[in-house]
């Protein structure tokens, strides 16, 4: 297939790395999805909507050179109207439901945002890998902070207080398809 003649070595990742952990993710995602309720093909559809929406999105974004985009499919209200809730089990329309509180806006999808940040990549001149440490490492350092600042939050105020639309009206509202 000539993958022996491709040469990556001033990417920031391999590609054979890239491919190997978009399958290990969808992997996880799905049995992730599965052990918390969801049917295989519910998952699935899920998934290949998920991902069509997010790789849609950042190719508008490094097309455009936009620094963000929210993407207008929502990837559950599709596999609802595709599927049906009544052709769920109560599990898949359950997790189906929370899945939807993750979206919030668009704020959840990292992938566009990241197109632009591999794009700086062209102008290190040496090791663009250590651009992925880096990236790796605000990722941790941005989700700690997240996860102490919502609980300090939740535990000061309670979560329903944070008025925050996800938080307050919206977390219940998804339940009125159910």
């Amino acid at each position: 297939l000539g993958w022996a003649q491709i040469d990556d070595d001033q990417e920031v990742m391999s590609y054979r790395f890239a491919v190997w952990g978009v399958l290990g993710g969808c992997v996880f995602i799905l049995a992730w999805l599965h052990a918390a309720g969801m049917e295989i093909a519910v998952a699935v559809v899920l998934l290949l909507t998920l991902l069509l929406s997010y790789f849609g999105a950042a190719k508008m974004v490094a097309e455009i050179g936009l620094p963000y985009t929210p993407t207008t499919l929502r990837a559950e209200g599709f596999v609802v109207a595709t599927i049906g809730t009544e052709n769920m089990s109560p599990g898949s329309v359950t997790v189906l439901a929370f899945t939807q509180n993750l979206h919030c806006y668009g704020k959840g999808m990292v992938l566009p945002p990241l197109t632009n940040i591999i794009r700086m990549g062209d102008f290190i001149t040496s090791n663009t890998r250590r651009l992925l440490l880096a990236v790796l490492a605000a990722f941790a350092v941005s989700y700690f902070v997240s996860v102490v600042y919502t609980l300090w939050l939740g535990y000061s105020g309670g979560a329903y207080n944070f008025n925050a639309y996800p938080f307050s009206y919206y977390s219940r509202k998804i339940f009125d398809r159910v």
